[in-house]
């Protein structure tokens, strides 16, 4: 049976960064996954944190890490298509999380849904 490797929280990586220096993250690198590091490095952006243009150039140019997009995929656009991951919770029944900002959509507003045998079709209310 394989054993799952034990990684540093991107708080114990942030907490690190900010006690011993961009530089010293070598030392914990193997021990932080590179999603966590993404995460600290939008934390310090956010923040408007000194240490966030050193942290990313030392991302991208010491452990190779990709920062591209640090806020996960892009919104869809109108016309484009997309596979969305099936879930259920315990023994509930399946849905799905789908993005409405395609519809200029905001939090309260309500759309129509029309539920046909093979599709399901969202339109601005």
């Amino acid at each position: 049976m394989a054993t799952r490797k034990n990684r540093k929280s991107w708080r114990a990586a942030q907490l690190y960064i900010l006690l011993n220096g961009v530089s010293s993250l070598r030392s914990i690198a193997d021990d932080v996954s590179p999603a966590s590091l993404r995460r600290v490095l939008k934390d310090f952006k956010e923040r408007n944190h000194a240490l966030a243009d050193d942290l990313e150039t030392y991302l991208v140019d010491e452990l190779k890490v990709s920062v591209e997009d640090l806020a996960g995929r892009v919104a869809p656009s109108a016309g484009c298509s997309r596979s969305y991951l099936v879930q259920s919770i315990k023994a509930g029944p399946p849905w799905i999380r789908l993005p409405v900002n395609v519809l200029d959509a905001q939090k309260g507003d309500k759309v129509q849904v029309s539920f046909d045998q093979e599709k399901i079709v969202v339109t601005s209310a």
